[in-house]
């Protein structure tokens, strides 16, 4: 982050800018919500100022993704009720599905309304297509189908992908946590072994 900020305020070019502002909102956006959305609306300020609705679009998917792990899903809605799936640029389709995905997701577990089969309905949706964009056996696709698979109930699928997390994640990452988590729910039928991979 010194080094970011350092080589920004050198900076005069507002395309290196933008790329400098996008490299310090992911890099506070594990521990300062407000510093990633300083820079997010830099940001945003830059590309609407040079009338670059691809960047504009870019820094909107950024928002709602940090809004959403934030807990402001209100906020995020907000964002992300401005795009529709079939009027997204082909340039951002990933980092809208990325952010939708999350969105969804988030909204379907803390749902209790009506409304919750259509967020889980767009969550499948966007899913299944990351799944057409995420190379196979890597762990993002693993991820991606051990959520089909609690989706659709299947334990022994749930338990193989998650599984494969495991293997695909170096311990004590951040990925690796995330697989211990979906171990340790895939495995919630043998109190023993879901227990052991909670303690990892």
């Amino acid at each position: 982050v010194t080094v970011l900020r350092s080589v920004l305020h050198d900076q005069d070019d507002p395309g290196q800018i933008y790329n400098i502002h996008k490299r310090l909102a992911e890099a506070y956006e594990a521990n300062s919500f407000d510093s990633t959305m300083v820079y997010l609306n830099k940001n945003r300020a830059l590309a609407a100022a040079s009338g670059d609705h691809i960047r504009i679009a870019e820094t909107d998917m950024m928002m709602v993704e940090a809004y959403t792990k934030a807990g402001y899903l209100a906020e995020a809605a907000e964002v992300l009720h401005n795009y529709h799936p079939e009027s997204v640029a082909p340039a951002i389709w990933k980092k809208y599905l990325e952010s939708s995905h999350r969105f969804y997701g988030e909204m379907s577990a803390y749902s209790s309304d009506s409304s919750v089969d259509d967020r889980r309905n767009m969550r499948d949706f966007c899913r299944n297509e990351l799944l057409k964009l995420t190379p196979e056996d890597t762990y993002d696709w693993y991820w991606l189908k051990q959520e089909e698979a609690e989706a659709s109930g299947d334990r022994a699928l749930m338990k193989k992908y998650a599984g494969e997390m495991v293997k695909a994640s170096q311990v004590n990452s951040h990925e690796y946590a995330i697989a211990c988590y979906h171990m340790f729910d895939a495995y919630s039928d043998d109190s023993a072994l879901a227990q052991e991979w909670l303690i990892r």
